[in-house]
């Protein structure tokens, strides 16, 4: 079984999705990616273009819902894609 590797990124634009709640300040994927993180994003959309697919995947891997993950400001979306380089690389 392979070994479980979690990035942790703090958002520097936490997310909130509405008055009241609480805000999302960091975002944790946990890697190897496997086969059914895959199958979540493909069965979703079989036509994604690949940077949408790449998103659709680490919010699959990620410990927040989708819905936060799509809502992550760019800045801090740069920070968790050059994070995450090597385990993606390691996944196609």
């Amino acid at each position: 079984m392979a070994a479980q590797n979690k990035i942790t990124v703090k958002l520097k634009t936490p997310v909130v999705l509405g008055e009241g709640t609480e805000p999302y300040t960091e975002v944790t994927m946990s890697f190897p990616i496997k086969a059914k993180h895959y199958r979540q994003v493909f069965v979703e959309d079989p036509d994604n273009q690949p940077m949408a697919v790449l998103v659709d995947l680490l919010a699959t891997i990620s410990d927040v819902p989708r819905n936060v993950f799509l809502e992550i400001d760019n800045e801090d979306l740069q920070e968790i894609f050059q994070q995450t380089v090597p385990f993606v690389q390691q996944a196609v």
